[in-house]
């Protein structure tokens, strides 16, 4: 699921989806994920292209993936910490 979608800057580049190069946006959203059960909101940052079919329009690097894969476990970390300090119950870390 995905929420909050803004364009950051366009980049020009070789599209691997078109094949074509021209200006692709940056994108960043917040997107939810389950993680060991826990529904966590996270940032995650992917490019779009404009010329692809709109099913198949977005992508992410390499680095990209990376990236929102650490965003999404500082979200449940953090997620997870906030839980344990507002139950006053001593959790695992």
């Amino acid at each position: 699921m995905l929420i909050d979608t803004y364009t950051t800057k366009k980049i020009r580049m070789n599209c691997p989806l078109c094949g074509m190069t021209h200006e692709v946006e940056e994108r960043k959203q917040l997107a939810v994920i389950t993680l060991k059960g826990e529904r966590v909101v996270y940032e995650k940052k992917y490019y779009h292209c404009i010329n692809a079919a709109e099913d198949e329009s977005d992508f992410e690097t390499g680095s990209m993936a990376n990236e929102n894969l650490l965003n999404a476990r500082n979200a449940y970390l953090l997620q997870k910490e906030e839980k344990c300090e507002s139950s006053r119950t001593v959790c695992r870390r």
